[in-house]
């Protein structure tokens, strides 16, 4: 019996320890702020003097600390004073709210419009958000004045207008975050719109386009598809813009929406993002150089190869995509280093798949970073510019070719196959010493030693060249 009293003793002590440990952990996060929450939000904007003066209410705020994140050049950030509690949570320094119960606060700030409105633009980014936070729904009023000719769009279901006598208001509201506005100098009216989008133009779509939208424009959420042919580059999540009324395009670009949503893509170039939407969606999608790329790809690859590269590639949903990752993923495949994204990105042509040889490479018992060495076609190449430079020749392309010269020797390499001339001596050949890939002249290693008198040593972390030029 005292053994029973004496476990369940210990056993309350921990359980006790426990409860307070978690207690602990859980006042710690509310302080920090580290809890994820769904907030709404109602924000007032007025157009006045190049500028949106807006007021922002966050509803439904939680019981922890919550950070503000402001857009970038904001002018007057305050706390908006409407009752006795509207700022008994907000921090003088306007960086957070502290924990409270108050479920509702408010702000106030100011947006400048370089140029303001005369003409049409898309505003990005412009509101506050909160760190953790996740919008639940939003409401939009926007008042302009009557003198001021053009119409507010937002990728929110649009509630309605109304125009009085000095101003013209616009209303939107539903699920979700707003980030964007768009605003037109040319009037725009809506032609449809339905629990999922929005159409705005100024022409009438066919029926047969009205039919065939439903099926296409099913996702969550709410989207504005707005016919303006200038913005149809713009990234946004908001809106769709269409040079015309066609549902192909509307088709593909809620496609590529949908597939860079499920990446981080801040860091990838255009033509990056679009050879991973055409990997994802298994079809044709974007920039000619997104194809050249992708098709130089699959033509050095076998199929199992191609298909093994493509699964990597859908295995980084959710990551940061950069030049360097999706390298990485073909070394993966190959199990060789290569840098053949990089390489597209600063080559004007395509740059066809090369692998590399990462071993420090000395001249001369000095290590030189400049000196590549490069795999193709299990033919083993350096880097002809840098290496032959430091071999104490010059080396450039001419007229008739690629011209290494020191005071001894004339070399010259020309664009037809099968020969080199040494010293106004010509030399057949079966296999090419030089050749250029792209816009760089690669050396073979084989015609290295043997036209330039070369030694080479090589270990696991090292390759060593030696000229024997003299000796």
């Amino acid at each position: 019996m005292k053994f029973a009293v004496g476990f369940f003793a210990v056993l309350a002590s921990l359980i006790g320890g426990m409860l307070f440990f978690q207690y602990q952990t859980y006042s710690t996060d509310l302080e920090l702020g580290n809890g994820n929450f769904y907030y709404s939000q109602e924000i007032e904007i007025v157009y006045r003097d190049n500028s949106l003066d807006i007021r922002h209410h966050f509803k439904g705020l939680p019981n922890q600390r919550v950070d503000l994140i402001w857009p970038e050049n904001i002018h007057n950030p305050d706390c908006l004073i409407s009752g006795k509690n509207s700022c008994n949570r907000i921090d003088e320094d306007l960086t957070h709210m502290k924990v409270g119960e108050t479920k509702t606060q408010s702000v106030s700030y100011v947006i400048p419009i370089d140029g303001g409105l005369s003409q049409t633009k898309l505003l990005k980014n412009i509101f506050a958000t909160l760190k953790n936070g996740e919008v639940s729904y939003s409401v939009v009023h926007i008042s302009t004045d009557k003198a001021l000719s053009g119409s507010w769009i937002s990728g929110l279901p649009l509630v309605g207008e109304q125009q009085l006598s000095l101003v013209n208001n616009v209303m939107f509201s539903g699920e979700g975050p707003v980030n964007q506005l768009y605003w037109t100098v040319n009037p725009m009216a809506m032609q449809k719109q339905t629990a999922h989008y929005t159409i705005y133009g100024n022409e009438t779509p066919t029926p047969a386009f009205l039919a065939s939208i439903d099926g296409v424009v099913k996702e969550k959420g709410h989207l504005a598809i707005v016919k303006d042919g200038n913005f149809i580059n713009e990234e946004t999540n908001e809106f769709l813009f269409l040079q015309a009324y066609d549902v192909d395009t509307i088709e593909n670009q809620i496609i590529i929406k949908q597939i860079k949503q499920q990446y981080n893509m801040k860091k990838a170039p255009a033509w990056l993002q679009d050879i991973i939407v055409t990997i994802n969606a298994n079809k044709t999608i974007g920039s000619d150089k997104a194809q050249q790329v992708l098709a130089q790809l699959k033509e050095e690859t076998t199929d199992a190869q191609y298909d093994d590269f493509a699964k990597h590639i859908r295995d980084l949903k959710g990551e940061t995509i950069t030049l360097a990752i999706m390298d990485e993923q073909l070394e993966a495949v190959f199990g060789m280093p290569t840098h053949y994204f990089e390489q597209n990105d600063a080559s004007e042509t395509v740059f066809p798949l090369l692998f590399s040889d990462e071993r420090a490479v000395y001249v001369n018992d000095f290590e030189k970073e400049d000196v590549k060495v490069i795999i193709k076609d299990e033919h083993i190449y350096y880097t002809a510019d840098t290496l032959l430079t430091h071999l104490g020749y010059s080396a450039e392309e001419g007229d008739k070719g690629y011209y290494v010269n020191n005071e001894q020797n004339a070399y010259r390499f020309p664009r037809l196959p099968g020969f080199y001339v040494h010293n106004q001596t010509r030399h057949d050949v079966k296999s090419e010493p030089i050749i250029k890939v792209a816009d760089q002249y690669l050396i073979e290693e084989s015609w290295l030693q043997r036209i330039f008198n070369i030694e080479l040593e090589k270990n696991e972390g090292s390759i060593r060249i030696h000229s024997n030029e003299g000796k």
